[in-house]
């Protein structure tokens, strides 16, 4: 996807929450992001109960290993790609046009 990215493509990362425990093999998984680890341990962050990160399937059982609370931080722009359409790059003349003459053909 980064390639994708680099070609040009509109394409935008949302937020991703990782808890502390996945941290470090997430920033380690994402050098493109160029995360540094005491910076987001300082940032924002949330603790939430560790039945509710195991039902977010932001951990499992084994991981969560007997810990009543988990601490999430929040990654901007770590999350999965999305596409987005730049709308002042849209061509509405040619939009238009196309679909009338598809309207035309279908009545």
């Amino acid at each position: 996807n980064m390639a994708l990215k680099d070609g040009g493509y509109p394409l935008k990362r949302a937020a991703i929450k990782v808890p502390d425990q996945k941290l470090d093999a997430f920033i380690a998984a994402n050098p493109e992001l160029k995360l540094d680890a005491a910076t987001i341990r300082g940032g924002e962050k949330a603790s939430v109960p560790a039945e509710q990160a195991i039902a977010d399937k932001l951990l499992t059982k084994d991981e969560a290993a007997g810990a009543t609370e988990v601490t999430v931080y929040n990654i901007p722009g770590g999350g999965a790609f999305a596409m987005f359409a730049d709308p002042a790059a849209i061509n509405w003349p040619m939009t238009i046009g196309i679909l009338f003459i598809l309207v035309l053909f279908v009545t």
